[in-house]
Parts: structure tokens; C-alpha cells; sequence
């Protein structure tokens, strides 16, 4: 009945969109979208007894991370009071975001789980009403202020402007912020669990993560088996690293899914990272590890940029300030031999 209903809801919208005159469709967005949007924001403020409701709408565990670190360093930075006065909640879209939320868990903030579609609509209702007629604040760069701000994407790489300056310019409104680091789980149980489990070596073993789903299609399977194959031959024990069950480690390694507050004691007990850049980069970045990353060499016109600047121009941890200890390498396809040489060199 529900997929009928949706069905039925998504035709609706389509031919809205394709028949109805400007001022009705207006009139339907408002009853279809900003309703719902301002129930989903009522809701917030009811059921947790906050002031204020600070929503990071987009997934990605990168921008997860960013807006919950800032949460954390307002918690740090304010007066007591002010705190308790305005109490808050954090809105994050999905359970993987709520897990990378509760590594920065503050103590006048609550974590609340939105679907896809109730995030969208607390956004949808942000960009009707305005940010100053709503205790709302969006954590994102693209929609922090009261209108759009999809511009804002064309910039990354112009006169060397990465993510993090587009965050700092947007959300957090000082240059000057240091993000303080995740509150890691100092239980080493698990990993000593999974370090016997899979009979792996400490100081030994490399995590290789090769998936992303922000950033460009990076190196082909086959570049990760090869490169597993090498380090393998080196003594080295390889592990991928898995984000649900049916995921598929590179061949030949072992498949761990690693909950993010583990990922502090995995790493300093593996020793090696090599990852192609995804959000889980930017939890790593805190880890003191080896850290090898891996970008693509194209330029980065996602999201309608205009391809200024490489994606490591954009993304790098080193210039982003979220570690200074990176090895970042571009990756080019029609260099695979190349690459791989290059990697196994950075390990040996």
C-alpha cells in the first residue's frame, strides 16, 4: 500500500510539474512539501524541548564528520549558560550519519535520525521560510544561508579554495576554528578480538578502502587486487574494509566492517591505511597511522563545478587541517603500473 501510495505521490509531482501553471503548482508545492516540512521541524521541537534545530541534511560521512566536529567545538567554546539556554538538537540524515554523530556526542545536543525524505523537507520549509523566521540552522555549505547556495560549488579550486574554506566561509564563519578530534572508543576488546579472529599482525597489516561515493570513479578492481597481491607477497596481512555485509572485499584479503569508534584502536594497532578519498579519510585523518590516499587526477566538475582544481586541490587532508601526515597521490588509469609501483613504495 505504501509503495502504491508513493507510486501514485511521484506521478502526481511529475505531472505537476510538467501541467500545472506557476501559481498553482507554487500553491501545491506549499501543501505537498513546506507542510510536511514544517510538521517534521514542530516535531523536533516537541518531542526533544530544544531552542534551536541544526540540520545536516546530506549524508556523507565527511560531512557528517565536519558539521559534528563544529557542534563539539561550539559546545567547548561557549559559557555554560549559553548552553543550557540553548539547548539543541542535532537532525542527521540516516543511521550511519547518526553514528559518525555520536563520535563528537555533546552534552547539550541531542542526536535525532531523520529519513531522506523528512531531512529534505525541514530544507524545502529552511528555503520557503527564511532562516530568520525558523530556529533552524542548515550545516551545510550549499544551503547554510537563507537562499540557495549552490554558487558556492564553483568556487572550490578557484585561487586555491578547498572544502574546508567553503565550510569555514558558509557554516562556521571563522577561519581561525581548529575542529577538535572524535572521542574515540579507548576499549581495545574489539580489535584485539578481530586482530585474533583473522590472525592478523600488529604493525603489519594494511586496510585497504577503495570505495567512495562522493568523489569520482576511482581505480578498478583489478588495481586493488594487484595491490593486495604485493602487499601480501611483502609479509603484509590485508584487510578491506566493508561498509554493510553485502559489500565485497578485494580478493584474496579479509572483509572487516569496522564501526567508527573502533576505528581509532584498528588503525594504530594495523598500521597502514590506504584508501581511496571518501568521508572515512576524514575520520582517519585523526588517527596516527600511516595514511595513504589516493584521488583521482581529473578535475572536479561534480555538482556543476567548473573544474578549476583537481580533486586532491579540493579535498586534501594535509590543506583541509584535518592531519598533516598524509601521503596523497593522484591517480591516473592510464598509469596503473605506475601507481602501484608508487603506493608499494610509500609501504616498504
Amino acid at each position: 500500500m505504501r509503495r502504491l501510495l508513493r507510486r501514485f505521490v511521484g506521478f502526481f509531482r511529475r505531472c505537476a510539474g510538467r501541467f500545472t501553471p506557476p501559481p498553482l503548482r507554487i500553491l501545491l508545492e506549499f501543501c505537498v512539501r513546506i507542510r510536511y516540512g514544517y510538521r517534521q521541524y514542530a516535531r523536533l521541537l516537541r518531542q526533544y524541548g530544544v531552542r534551536i534545530v541544526y540540520l545536516q541534511y546530506y549524508r556523507g560521512t565527511g560531512d557528517v564528520y565536519l558539521a559534528a566536529a563544529y557542534l563539539k567545538y561550539l559546545d567547548e567554546t561557549s559559557d555554560r549558560s549559553d548552553r543550557e539556554q540553548e539547548r539543541s538538537v542535532f537532525a542527521v540524515n540516516g543511521q550511519s550519519a547518526y553514528h559518525v554523530a555520536k563520535l563528537f556526542r555533546t552534552e547539550g545536543t541531542e542526536i535525532a535520525v531523520l529519513r531522506e525524505i523528512q531531512a529534505r523537507a525541514v530544507l524545502w520549509l529552511y528555503r520557503f521560510l527564511g532562516g530568520e523566521n525558523l530556529r533552524v540552522r542548515i550545516l551545510h555549505y550549499m544551503d547554510s544561508l537563507p537562499m540557495y547556495q549552490c554558487f558556492l560549488i564553483f568556487l572550490a579550486g578557484l585561487n586555491g579554495i578547498g572544502f574546508m574554506d567553503l565550510y569555514r566561509a558558509a557554516v562556521f564563519g571563522d577561519e581561525k576554528i581548529t575542529l577538535p578530534p572524535p572521542a574515540w572508543d579507548t576499549d581495545s576488546r574489539w580489535t584485539e578480538e578481530i586482530f585474533r579472529r583473522y590472525r592478523l599482525k600488529k604493525g603489519r597489516t594494511i586496510l585497504l578502502a577503495p570505495t567512495a561515493r562522493s568523489i569520482a570513479e576511482g581505480p578498478d578492481e583489478g588495481f586493488w587486487e594487484l595491490l593486495a597481491q604485493r602487499l601480501s607477497a611483502m609479509g603484509y596481512c590485508v584487510c578491506t574494509n566493508l561498509s554493510h555485509p553485502k559489500e565485497t572485499a578485494v580478493k584474496d584479503t579479509v572483509g572487516i566492517i569496522i564501526p567508527y569508534r573502533e576505528m581509532d584502536m584498528f588503525l594504530q594497532a594495523a598500521g597502514t591505511l590506504i584508501g581511496y578519498r571518501s568521508g572515512l579519510c576524514d575520520l582517519a585523518a585523526a588517527v596516527p597511522c600511516r595514511k595513504i590516499i589516493l584521488y583521482p587526477k581529473d578535475t572536479w566538475p561534480l555538482y556543476g563545478g567548473l573544474g578549476i582544481g583537481t580533486t586532491r586541490d579540493i579535498f586534501s587532508l594535509n590543506k583541509m587541517g584535518l592531519c598533516n601526515d598524509a601521503i596523497e597521490l593522484e591517480y591516473d588509469r592510464s598509469g596503473r603500473d605506475g601507481m602501484l609501483d608508487a603506493v608499494v613504495g610509500m609501504v616498504e
